[in-house]
């Protein structure tokens, strides 16, 4: 999703007409509306938005807009709510797999510790060690939208100093005209301020306009003197 931000009219072709049509559509759409691939819709927004934007829709742009805004940091700028309903499926697929993955390694370890009772207690146990002999976290990878987290060794630095730049076209619009921004992250929302800085809606996190609008001058100056 790089490049310019996706204009609200782009955003609404996307979310209201295409994405019900597309692979990813929901609840009555899926017996509704017939299943058109990510080639359609790209073809679709190129169809729809000709003459009005310098954008190229391919396959994978319109793939990675989706995945972007239902399984990244927060929404698109001019998405609004549009994508929620999209966001939450994808959380409840992640976490409906996720217990099912639990579920299956449990049913291995319980397999495995009948058959050999101290081997599971050294490797389950207060004191499990790896293959290597040292103690080592496990690193969780989510194949659909996370990349691997592994533990870093550097320190972490305090919330209080996150500060979330805004987009390069958001200093030229006036606050009445920017929408609503939505977060399924709370420090994204908060924007390094206090706890109250959101609203909480459906497990989203809204920025309130306080907390979304930071001038690009005064976030850079407040860099450089840190």
């Amino acid at each position: 999703m790089g490049g310019t931000n996706w204009t609200r009219e782009e955003e609404i072709i996307f979310w209201l007409k295409l994405i019900p049509r597309s692979p990813k559509r929901l609840g009555q759409d899926i017996t509704k509306n017939e299943e058109h691939s990510w080639g359609w819709v790209a073809q679709q927004m190129t169809k729809m938005m000709a003459g009005k934007t310098t954008r190229e829709y391919t396959e994978q742009c319109v793939l990675e807009h989706y995945f972007q805004n239902c399984c990244g940091a927060r929404f698109s700028p001019n998405a609004g709510k549009l994508p929620k309903k999209y966001w939450l499926h994808e959380r409840d697929r992640r976490a409906a797999k996720a217990k099912a993955q639990a579920e299956a390694a449990a049913v291995k370890r319980n397999k495995a510790s009948k058959k050999d009772p101290v081997a599971a207690a050294n490797r389950d146990g207060p004191n499990a060690q790896t293959a290597t002999g040292s103690q080592q976290a496990p690193i969780k990878i989510d194949d659909d939208c996370q990349y691997p987290n592994p533990r870093s060794h550097h320190a972490q630095l305090p919330s209080g100093r996150f500060t979330v730049p805004p987009s390069p076209s958001s200093r030229f619009a006036s606050r009445g005209s920017l929408p609503a921004q939505y977060y399924p992250d709370r420090s994204l929302a908060n924007h390094g301020r206090a706890e109250n800085a959101e609203a909480v809606e459906d497990g989203l996190f809204v920025a309130q306009p306080a907390a979304s609008w930071v001038d690009t001058e005064a976030f850079r100056a407040s860099n450089h003197r840190q």
